[in-house]
């Protein structure tokens, strides 16, 4: 959603507000081929989900005939998922690899968006821009591995966090 309030003829407050999400699934099985693995079945699953959000705004400003600037500053959620699983079976050891988070993200971002514009001709519109950025992360790394060799399963735990800024 984007919505422009014009103050006068060359002064206006734009304001930005988005939504986005996508979900992918795929799943699969197969034989598996090497050495160790050559006719043996393996399923596979697999999902990735993706949703951020945005919303700001700013003054954007005519100077001269053909000429604007705008300047604005933006907050943004970011949440990404990925996650995988395999599964080894009937044959043993048969295996189950879960890393059904495998990254999970998240970011707090705000951005300071500066924008110019230069129309030389009716045909011709030079335009530039910088975006500025500094985000709060926290992403997690967490996997899990359980070997079926007898009666009793052998299991493996993993986390992982990575915590912090970027710009």
């Amino acid at each position: 959603f984007w919505l422009r309030y014009a103050l006068s003829k060359d002064l206006s407050l734009p304001f930005l507000a988005r939504i986005g999400f996508q979900k992918k699934t795929r799943d699969g099985s197969g034989q598996g081929f090497g050495f160790l693995y050559d006719g043996q079945n393996f399923d596979y699953k697999e999902k990735e989900s993706s949703f951020n959000a945005e919303i700001g705004g700013g003054l954007d400003k005519e100077l001269l005939k053909g000429t604007r600037i705008a300047a604005g500053f933006y907050y943004a959620y970011l949440h990404d998922k990925y996650g995988y699983g395999i599964l080894r079976q009937p044959f043993l050891p048969s295996f189950d690899l879960d890393q059904s988070a495998y990254p999970n993200h998240k970011e707090h971002q705000l951005t300071l968006k500066l924008t110019g514009e230069k129309e030389f001709s009716p045909s011709f519109t030079m335009r530039m821009g910088i975006n500025l950025f500094y985000g709060w992360v926290k992403e997690n790394f967490d996997a899990s591995y359980t070997r079926f060799i007898g009666p009793l399963p052998s299991r493996f735990e993993d986390t992982i966090s990575i915590n912090g800024g970027h710009w």
